[in-house]
Protein backbone atom coordinates (compact mmCIF):
# COMPACT_ATOMS: atom_id res chain seq x y z
CA UNK A 1 0.00 0.00 0.00
CA UNK A 2 1.41 3.07 -0.99
CA UNK A 3 0.91 5.79 1.81
CA UNK A 4 2.05 9.05 0.57
CA UNK A 5 1.62 8.50 -3.83
CA UNK A 6 2.79 11.80 -5.10
CA UNK A 7 5.72 11.65 -7.74
CA UNK A 8 8.10 14.28 -8.80
CA UNK A 9 7.93 13.73 -13.09
CA UNK A 10 11.33 15.37 -14.34
CA UNK A 11 11.03 15.86 -18.46
CA UNK A 12 14.51 16.41 -19.20
CA UNK A 13 13.33 17.12 -22.72
CA UNK A 14 11.86 20.06 -21.67
CA UNK A 15 14.98 21.06 -19.73
CA UNK A 16 17.39 20.49 -22.94
CA UNK A 17 14.51 22.70 -24.92
CA UNK A 18 14.89 25.66 -22.23
CA UNK A 19 18.47 25.49 -22.41
CA UNK A 20 17.82 26.21 -26.46
CA UNK A 21 15.58 29.14 -24.93
CA UNK A 22 17.90 30.29 -23.58
CA UNK A 23 20.76 29.78 -26.18
CA UNK A 24 18.70 31.68 -28.78
CA UNK A 25 18.58 35.19 -26.53
CA UNK A 26 22.50 35.42 -26.84
CA UNK A 27 24.88 36.29 -29.14
CA UNK A 28 27.32 33.20 -30.40
CA UNK A 29 30.51 34.27 -28.50
CA UNK A 30 28.37 34.18 -25.30
CA UNK A 31 28.58 30.62 -22.69
CA UNK A 32 26.61 29.83 -20.99
CA UNK A 33 27.11 28.26 -17.04
CA UNK A 34 24.09 26.33 -16.48
CA UNK A 35 23.08 26.62 -12.56
CA UNK A 36 22.46 23.08 -11.05
CA UNK A 37 22.99 24.39 -7.15
CA UNK A 38 21.06 22.52 -4.47
CA UNK A 39 20.21 19.44 -6.45
CA UNK A 40 19.20 21.15 -9.67
CA UNK A 41 17.01 23.03 -7.93
CA UNK A 42 14.88 19.80 -6.55
CA UNK A 43 15.12 18.34 -10.03
CA UNK A 44 18.05 15.95 -9.09
CA UNK A 45 21.29 17.07 -9.69
CA UNK A 46 23.31 14.04 -11.76
CA UNK A 47 20.53 13.57 -14.21
CA UNK A 48 19.97 17.53 -14.73
CA UNK A 49 23.59 17.32 -15.01
CA UNK A 50 23.82 14.98 -17.67
CA UNK A 51 21.57 16.23 -19.68
CA UNK A 52 22.43 19.83 -19.52
CA UNK A 53 26.28 18.31 -20.63
CA UNK A 54 24.79 16.50 -23.27
CA UNK A 55 22.84 19.82 -25.02
CA UNK A 56 26.42 21.36 -24.97
CA UNK A 57 26.48 24.56 -21.40
CA UNK A 58 29.96 25.02 -21.35
CA UNK A 59 30.20 25.44 -17.26
CA UNK A 60 27.80 23.56 -14.47
CA UNK A 61 26.90 25.70 -11.55
CA UNK A 62 27.29 24.38 -8.23
CA UNK A 63 26.99 25.87 -4.52
CA UNK A 64 29.57 23.64 -2.77
CA UNK A 65 32.68 21.82 -3.68
CA UNK A 66 30.44 18.65 -2.45
CA UNK A 67 28.06 19.13 -4.91
CA UNK A 68 30.90 19.79 -7.74
CA UNK A 69 32.66 16.07 -6.24
CA UNK A 70 29.22 14.55 -6.67
CA UNK A 71 29.44 15.40 -10.04
CA UNK A 72 32.37 14.63 -10.75
CA UNK A 73 31.73 11.43 -9.05
CA UNK A 74 29.19 10.48 -11.31
CA UNK A 75 31.24 10.94 -14.47
CA UNK A 76 30.18 14.61 -15.62
CA UNK A 77 33.47 15.78 -17.78
CA UNK A 78 32.14 19.51 -18.43
CA UNK A 79 33.38 22.27 -16.48
CA UNK A 80 32.21 22.92 -12.88
CA UNK A 81 32.06 26.52 -11.62
CA UNK A 82 31.97 26.51 -7.64
CA UNK A 83 30.23 29.56 -6.85
CA UNK A 84 30.12 29.85 -2.83
CA UNK A 85 33.33 30.38 -2.25
CA UNK A 86 33.93 28.53 0.81
CA UNK A 87 36.88 26.12 0.89
CA UNK A 88 37.77 25.56 4.38
CA UNK A 89 39.80 22.51 4.05
CA UNK A 90 38.59 21.56 0.67
CA UNK A 91 41.22 23.11 -1.40
CA UNK A 92 43.00 20.53 -2.58
CA UNK A 93 39.41 18.57 -3.53
CA UNK A 94 38.98 21.07 -5.84
CA UNK A 95 41.91 21.14 -7.84
CA UNK A 96 42.66 17.42 -7.43
CA UNK A 97 38.39 17.21 -9.15
CA UNK A 98 39.22 19.94 -11.62
CA UNK A 99 36.83 22.23 -10.22
CA UNK A 100 36.86 26.00 -10.83
CA UNK A 101 36.62 27.79 -7.97
CA UNK A 102 35.11 31.47 -7.60
CA UNK A 103 37.37 33.46 -4.92
CA UNK A 104 36.51 36.23 -3.04
CA UNK A 105 39.33 36.20 -0.17
CA UNK A 106 42.59 36.99 -1.23
CA UNK A 107 44.17 34.10 1.16
CA UNK A 108 41.83 31.25 -0.59
CA UNK A 109 44.03 32.83 -3.63
CA UNK A 110 47.06 31.72 -1.86
CA UNK A 111 46.23 28.24 -1.03
CA UNK A 112 45.25 27.74 -4.80
CA UNK A 113 48.66 28.84 -5.93
CA UNK A 114 49.73 26.67 -3.46
CA UNK A 115 48.04 23.66 -3.75
CA UNK A 116 48.12 23.70 -7.83
CA UNK A 117 52.01 23.78 -7.56
CA UNK A 118 53.95 23.33 -10.03
CA UNK A 119 50.33 23.18 -11.93
CA UNK A 120 47.84 26.12 -12.50
CA UNK A 121 44.87 26.49 -11.30
CA UNK A 122 41.80 28.68 -13.07
CA UNK A 123 39.62 31.19 -10.80
CA UNK A 124 37.30 33.41 -10.99
CA UNK A 125 36.96 36.46 -9.11
CA UNK A 126 33.70 37.37 -7.58
CA UNK A 127 33.21 41.16 -6.95
CA UNK A 128 30.16 42.69 -4.52
CA UNK A 129 28.38 45.08 -6.80
CA UNK A 130 25.54 45.52 -4.68
CA UNK A 131 24.44 42.34 -3.50
CA UNK A 132 25.81 42.20 -0.07
CA UNK A 133 26.65 38.92 -0.19
CA UNK A 134 29.47 37.07 -1.35
CA UNK A 135 32.45 38.77 -3.33
CA UNK A 136 35.35 41.33 -2.84
CA UNK A 137 34.43 44.85 -2.23
CA UNK A 138 34.92 46.83 -5.68
CA UNK A 139 37.74 48.55 -3.84
CA UNK A 140 39.75 45.23 -3.29
CA UNK A 141 40.93 45.39 -7.01
CA UNK A 142 44.15 47.41 -5.82
CA UNK A 143 44.69 45.09 -3.36
CA UNK A 144 44.35 41.68 -5.42
CA UNK A 145 46.97 43.25 -8.35
CA UNK A 146 49.59 43.64 -5.87
CA UNK A 147 48.93 39.81 -4.84
CA UNK A 148 48.70 38.08 -8.15
CA UNK A 149 52.51 38.02 -9.46
CA UNK A 150 53.32 36.30 -5.97
CA UNK A 151 50.53 33.54 -7.04
CA UNK A 152 52.38 32.23 -9.78
CA UNK A 153 50.15 29.33 -10.10
CA UNK A 154 46.57 31.16 -10.50
CA UNK A 155 45.06 31.88 -13.60
CA UNK A 156 42.40 34.61 -13.33
CA UNK A 157 39.88 32.81 -16.12
CA UNK A 158 36.69 34.99 -14.72
CA UNK A 159 34.97 38.17 -13.02
CA UNK A 160 31.81 37.64 -11.92
CA UNK A 161 29.04 40.10 -9.69
CA UNK A 162 25.73 38.76 -8.75
CA UNK A 163 22.61 40.80 -9.50
CA UNK A 164 20.04 41.80 -6.86
CA UNK A 165 17.51 42.08 -9.13
CA UNK A 166 16.79 41.74 -12.77
CA UNK A 167 16.45 44.91 -14.15
CA UNK A 168 16.20 48.86 -12.97
CA UNK A 169 18.26 51.06 -11.60
CA UNK A 170 19.54 49.21 -9.29
CA UNK A 171 20.70 46.53 -11.80
CA UNK A 172 22.43 49.79 -13.77
CA UNK A 173 24.60 50.78 -10.88
CA UNK A 174 26.02 46.87 -10.06
CA UNK A 175 26.65 46.81 -13.89
CA UNK A 176 28.50 50.14 -14.20
CA UNK A 177 30.41 49.12 -10.53
CA UNK A 178 31.16 46.14 -12.49
CA UNK A 179 32.59 47.55 -15.40
CA UNK A 180 34.57 49.68 -13.56
CA UNK A 181 36.40 46.35 -11.74
CA UNK A 182 36.85 45.00 -15.05
CA UNK A 183 38.60 48.05 -16.20
CA UNK A 184 40.98 48.50 -13.39
CA UNK A 185 41.50 44.71 -13.97
CA UNK A 186 42.76 45.10 -17.21
CA UNK A 187 44.87 48.45 -16.61
CA UNK A 188 46.72 45.93 -13.91
CA UNK A 189 46.80 43.27 -16.86
CA UNK A 190 44.31 41.29 -15.69
CA UNK A 191 42.02 40.46 -18.70
CA UNK A 192 39.63 37.88 -18.01
CA UNK A 193 38.10 35.26 -20.72
CA UNK A 194 34.57 34.89 -18.70
CA UNK A 195 33.07 37.78 -17.96
CA UNK A 196 29.48 37.09 -15.98
CA UNK A 197 26.77 39.42 -13.91
CA UNK A 198 23.85 37.87 -16.18
CA UNK A 199 21.83 35.17 -14.59
CA UNK A 200 18.00 33.81 -15.91
CA UNK A 201 16.05 37.50 -15.46
CA UNK A 202 19.08 39.34 -17.10
CA UNK A 203 19.89 37.22 -19.89
CA UNK A 204 15.95 38.11 -21.31
CA UNK A 205 15.76 41.90 -20.31
CA UNK A 206 19.36 43.38 -20.24
CA UNK A 207 21.47 41.67 -23.19
CA UNK A 208 23.92 44.52 -22.97
CA UNK A 209 24.81 42.47 -19.36
CA UNK A 210 25.40 39.07 -21.23
CA UNK A 211 29.33 39.82 -21.59
CA UNK A 212 31.00 36.27 -22.35
CA UNK A 213 29.04 33.64 -20.19
CA UNK A 214 25.67 33.98 -18.19
CA UNK A 215 24.41 31.94 -15.35
CA UNK A 216 20.86 30.79 -15.81
CA UNK A 217 19.21 28.49 -13.50
CA UNK A 218 15.12 28.79 -12.94
CA UNK A 219 14.90 29.46 -16.40
CA UNK A 220 16.43 26.31 -17.12
CA UNK A 221 13.81 24.72 -14.74
CA UNK A 222 10.94 26.73 -16.76
CA UNK A 223 9.98 29.46 -15.37
CA UNK A 224 9.72 32.87 -16.06
CA UNK A 225 12.16 35.34 -13.20
CA UNK A 226 9.61 37.90 -12.91
CA UNK A 227 6.00 38.05 -11.54
CA UNK A 228 4.67 39.34 -15.00
CA UNK A 229 3.31 36.85 -17.31
CA UNK A 230 6.23 36.23 -19.69
CA UNK A 231 6.67 37.31 -23.07
CA UNK A 232 8.77 36.82 -25.95
CA UNK A 233 11.23 34.16 -25.65
CA UNK A 234 10.61 33.71 -22.20
CA UNK A 235 6.94 32.46 -22.92
CA UNK A 236 8.43 29.42 -24.62
CA UNK A 237 10.01 28.34 -21.06
CA UNK A 238 8.70 24.97 -20.08
CA UNK A 239 8.01 23.81 -16.39
CA UNK A 240 11.09 20.69 -15.98
CA UNK A 241 8.88 19.34 -13.12
CA UNK A 242 5.42 17.73 -12.95
CA UNK A 243 4.19 16.72 -9.44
Amino acid sequence: MSIRPTIAEIDLDALVANLATVRGELSERVAICAMVKADAYGHGAVEVARALEWAGAEFLGVNLVEEGLTLRGAGLKARILVLGAWYARAHAEVVANDLTPVVSDISDLAEFSRIAAPGRVRVHLKFDTGMGRLGFPCAAVASILRALPSLANVEVEGALSHLAGGGGDETTEQARRFDAVVRELGEGGVRPAFLHLASSAAIFTRPELHYSLVRPGIALYGFAPWSDAPSGAAALLRPVMRV
